[in-house]
């Protein structure tokens, strides 16, 4: 690990906040709902600095609330502004951790999402689901792992 400075990159600012609403909105670790991070870290050694950036959230559910076991049902997100495009690097590393998070039971994982917003007001935002437009309804809803209806990301 990097013994200089920690700086956020201001990238994953919208990652922190929707993290933040999703808990508010969905619930807590303690009632069965887990928003979970996923950060990469990077260093930048002219400045002395390592700079932490948010790359997607995993989010579950477990327990009698959801009728589920302990173990739950799972999903990866990533969140973009704007319609912004996926680069080439970013594919390879959500690829590679969720072939990581396949192994076993499969039927619990759910798959990645890429979630499009127009604004970081998230009681306001349009939100678009792998190319799907949801409501406020049909997205808390989607936070909840229930992803039926929604075209699974395609690596």
């Amino acid at each position: 690990m990097y013994k200089g400075i920690l700086k956020r990159d201001t990238e994953s600012w919208p990652h922190y906040t929707f993290s933040n609403w999703v808990e508010c909105q969905m619930g807590s670790m303690a009632g069965g709902y887990l928003v979970e991070r996923i950060v990469f870290y990077r260093q930048d050694k002219m400045k002395e600095l390592e700079i932490q950036t948010i790359h997607g959230l995993l989010i579950g559910v477990y327990g009698p609330d959801w009728e589920e076991d302990t173990k739950g049902r799972h999903m990866s997100i990533q969140l973009r502004s704007n319609n912004d495009f996926i680069d080439t690097s970013w594919v390879t590393k959500t690829a590679l951790i969720e072939e990581m998070l396949q192994p076993g039971e499969l039927w619990r994982y759910k798959g990645h999402f890429v979630i499009n917003y127009d604004t970081c007001i998230w009681d306001d935002a349009n939100f678009t689901v792998n190319g799907k437009a949801l409501s406020i309804e049909e997205f808390l809803r989607f936070l909840a792992v229930n992803v039926e209806d929604i075209p699974v990301y395609k690596f």
